[in-house]
């Protein structure tokens, strides 16, 4: 069975994925953590894949994007020849109560 999904493996394609454009964040002063929180998965997804596409340039990575099915997110095929499946998850406070 061909599998459906959209494959992205280029930094612009990864980034017309997403909804629409993100504004930036809230000034955090004392905050000490990335604000992983305020990210759709989505948006999680697209950071890990241009943030391994800006870690390892020379290697192919492709991001199979909004598939929600919790299987692999993203391939790192290394130069190695070595093939990583990766499955993005935020852990942490994912909601807050006021």
């Amino acid at each position: 069975m061909p599998d459906s999904r959209t494959i992205i493996e280029c930094e612009s394609d990864a980034r017309s994925e997403l909804i629409s454009p993100k504004s930036l964040p809230l000034c955090r002063s004392g905050i000490h953590h990335l604000p992983f929180t305020d990210l759709s998965g989505d948006e999680f997804e697209i950071f890990c894949f241009l943030l391994l596409k800006s870690e390892y340039p020379d290697d192919k990575i492709i991001y199979y994007g909004k598939t929600k099915d919790l299987g692999r997110d993203i391939v790192h095929e290394r130069a190695d020849g070595c093939r990583v499946l990766i499955q993005c998850n935020r852990c942490g406070e994912l909601a807050r109560t006021f």
